[in-house]
Parts: structure tokens; sequence; C-alpha cells
């Protein structure tokens, strides 16, 4: 499995979707809750398709609820214990695309409220549960159309044995994300357990001739930060930034309280890059969607313009 990942919280991304996280509670075929927190993450491949289909589905009135995106092999190891069928449910040995980042599950809500009739509940393992089963009563197959319409016009597509499964086209393709070494940007407070979990990393820095543009509107944070502080950006979040930080020649400790984006500012030599990674993640370009930004502040640096420019060291 790889070691680094590449996965957006969704409830930071998108905070108006409604979020129905199955396996964090005990609705589903394991009779049980499998996650330690309820938090719903997608690699950020996926993210413009599923913007996407949000979009879509506001056109006709609908809203999607989200049941399942990202799911640590750990978990789906305890779904093929509950259901060791390959039809249903992929062997950890061959691993699932929820375990890539790349799979969502979910269904829709209609203008009044109310969760559309699909014709067989979420984890249902049976024949009903397959799209365009003739056991499907007309108006489900109905709703099941308006879901998958809604879906592949994002990008995604179905699957045969799930009505509510969809995926990137190429899900595959991507590796297995490793659990222990999980790297979340943005990080949203779980909605359930670990509120104040706190993330340390280490990351490296070599300081250089550096001008980002900052994709933000929002305005930068000036208080609390020390000189040579690693200073990351936030979306919609009403807290201060308050890091705390440790330097030891160019191993860098920062650690933050969950709502914080980790990300790093990548250099080539003395020439600045618009690349940032994230912790043990690989490389990634900042985007005015996600409205964050990272840099380094030195005793001289101003802010001018939306750039930040730091002098050569």
């Amino acid at each position: 499995m790889s070691d680094t990942t590449e996965l957006v919280d969704l409830a930071v991304i998108f905070p108006d979707l409604e979020i129905e996280l199955k396996y964090a509670c005990a609705d589903n075929i394991t009779g049980k809750a499998i996650y330690q927190q309820a938090r719903c993450l997608l690699h950020k491949d996926a993210i413009t398709a599923l913007a996407k289909s949000i979009s879509i589905a506001q056109l006709s009135g609908l809203q999607l609820v989200i049941y399942d995106a990202y799911r640590p092999q750990q978990a789906q190891a305890m779904l093929w214990q509950a259901c060791p069928d390959p039809q249903y449910v992929v062997d950890v040995t061959v691993g699932s695309n929820h375990s890539r980042g790349t799979a969502i599950d979910l269904t829709l809500r209609d203008e009044h409220g109310n969760i559309l009739d699909m014709g067989a509940g979420f984890d249902e393992m049976h024949e009903r549960s397959h799209a365009y089963h003739p056991s499907v009563p007309p108006a489900a197959q109905r709703n099941r159309l308006l879901l998958n319409a809604i879906m592949t016009g994002g990008g995604f597509v179905g699957i045969s044995s799930e009505w509510w499964h969809f995926e990137l086209p190429q899900a595959a393709s991507y590796p297995l994300l490793a659990d222990q070494s999980l790297v979340l940007y943005p990080l949203a407070h779980s909605t359930s357990v670990n509120q104040e979990t706190v993330m340390k990393r280490s990351i490296s820095f070599r300081p250089t001739l550096l001008a980002l543009v900052l994709a933000t509107n929002f305005p930068v944070a000036h208080a609390a930060v020390p000189k040579d502080m690693l200073v990351i950006g936030k979306a919609a979040d009403p807290q201060t930034l308050d890091p705390a930080v440790t330097i030891d020649n160019n191993d860098w400790t920062v650690t933050y309280p969950s709502y914080q984006r980790l990300v790093q500012y990548k250099t080539d030599g003395d020439k600045g890059s618009t690349d940032v990674e994230g912790d043990l993640a690989s490389s990634w370009k900042a985007s005015d969607d996600q409205k964050e930004w990272t840099f380094t502040l030195k005793d001289n640096a101003k802010f001018a313009d939306a750039h930040l420019s730091l002098p050569k060291q």
C-alpha cells in the first residue's frame, strides 16, 4: 500500500453537504460501528466530480446524502468478515476502491426532506440492490435513474451490484492508502469523537526566495505567529491561528489543533514553486476552490497585493 494520501475532508470543502457515515454507527452490515471517527474523506481527484454532481442535484431540488467514502483497510477487513461474498464486498487482499479514496456511497434527499426510496436499503446484500433489477418497483427504479444521472453527470461511474456505489472511471488504478500514515487536508473537527485530536508532523524546509499568490479571499491571520513560523491557511474556520513549533536545523515539527491544514512550500534550489505538499503526501497545487495557502514568515516579510515575498537567506 502507498504510505501517502491525498484525501480531502468533505465536511470542510462542502460544509452544507449532508454526511451520514453508516460505518461510524451500527446501521450497516456488521451491526456495529467500525470507524473510530466520523470523518468523511475522498481523494482530491474526485472532488471536482463530486462538486459537479452536487450542483446537478440542486438543479432538480435534490441533495446528496453521503453514506461512505474513504474506507480504511481495517474496516474493509471487518466488512469481509461479516459478508465474505465477493459479489458485494471486496476481499481486503484485493483492496476496495473505497480504500483508495476513489469511491463513494450515497443516496438522494428530496426538497421535502425525504430520503428517496431506492427499492433496497444501503448495505442490503441482495439482488434487489443490483442496478436495473426487475424486482424493484418503477418508482424506485426512477429514483435510481435519477441518482445515476446525477453521479455520471459529475464524472463518476456506477457498479452493477450496488445502486448506492459510484467511483472514478479509473478508480482501481489508484494505490491503496496506508491507514497508519493517513494525512488529512483540510482536516475538520470530528462530529462524534476525538474532537481534540492534535496532529504532529515533521517537515523539512530550506529557506529561499519565494513568492506565492494567496489563492483565497480570507484575511491572513497575524496573531500568535512567531519568527520563522510555518503558517497554514484555513477556510471558514472561526478559530485563530495559534500553532506551536519546534525547529531543529531543517527539521520542523509543527503541532496544530484538529481543523488545520498541514502543507509545506516545495522549493527547487533558489527558485520558488507553486507546488505544495501535504505531510507525507504527493505534490499538490494550491486551488482557488480550496481557499488555502502556505508560507514561511521572516522578520522583514511584508504583505502586498495578495503576494508574500520572502527575502533570500
